[in-house]
């Protein structure tokens, strides 16, 4: 659920893992890196949260709890905390998928008796202390640019086609956009556009209303823009609270 002002979202805990999934890391805090093998010939990653650590019969359980969901090729565990309202989760994703620029996988969300204040539905699927909408899977798409003397992956989410990702992000790298003129606001919010514009791309969303957010690296805040006549026109700062 996503509660929105012309300039100002709040997001609750059902909704923040897709805004924060726009700069890579999807969670809070140090990470601890730990391996974990389920029944599986695939050796899987495993990287969990300080006070979210898992025994590797719990990530068996996990990864078996995933392949029951669709999760085919598992590759990595990891938990995170559920924001704003506390509690902690699991996520299990997929090997990666490539085709030329594309990259894809799939990913679901699972939860673990006692780490959360809420409760699953009748219609989950358990393994073990964990649970998991049958339908949750869900994937994620990345696109490969080179971008001021790198290669970045910025995820293509819902609503976004590559067509339009390829003609977006090359005017970002080239410094090509241009303000809007028609909002009161824009001199003030003007400092902090310059400087999420000049930081490295790690997503484009298109909200339900029809706008267009490019979200930056390691940055919880968005920049709404328009695409008309092949320019990118600023149009100002989506302040994102937790």
């Amino acid at each position: 659920m996503r509660t929105m002002t012309k300039r100002y979202a709040v997001l609750a805990c059902c909704g923040i893992l897709c805004c924060l999934g726009a700069g890579g890391s999807l969670h809070a805090g140090p990470t601890n890196v730990s391996p974990g093998r389920p029944q599986s010939s695939r050796q899987v990653r495993a990287k969990f949260e300080v006070d979210a650590v898992l025994t590797p019969r719990e990530v068996t359980e996990v990864v078996s709890l995933a392949r029951e969901c669709g999760i085919s090729e598992p590759e990595e565990v990891r938990t995170f905390y559920w924001l704003p309202g506390g509690g902690k989760g699991v996520t299990v994703k997929s090997v990666e998928r490539t085709n030329a620029a594309d990259i894809t996988f799939d990913e679901i969300e699972i939860g673990k008796s006692g780490w959360t204040g809420f409760g699953a539905s009748g219609t989950v699927k358990r393994v073990g202390g964990f649970w998991a909408e049958a339908s949750g899977k869900f994937t994620r798409h990345f696109r490969v640019y080179d971008f001021r003397g790198e290669r970045i992956r910025v995820n293509i989410r819902e609503g976004i086609t590559t067509d339009l990702a390829d003609k977006v992000i090359p005017i970002i790298e080239a410094k090509k956009y241009r303000f809007s003129s028609n909002d009161g606001a824009l001199q003030f919010e003007r400092p902090e556009m310059e400087k999420m514009v000049g930081a490295k791309p790690s997503g484009l969303s298109k909200q339900q209303n029809g706008e267009l957010w490019l979200h930056v690296e390691d940055q919880l805040n968005a920049l709404q823009f328009r695409f008309e006549k092949g320019e990118v026109i600023l149009v100002g700062v989506i302040h994102i609270n937790i």
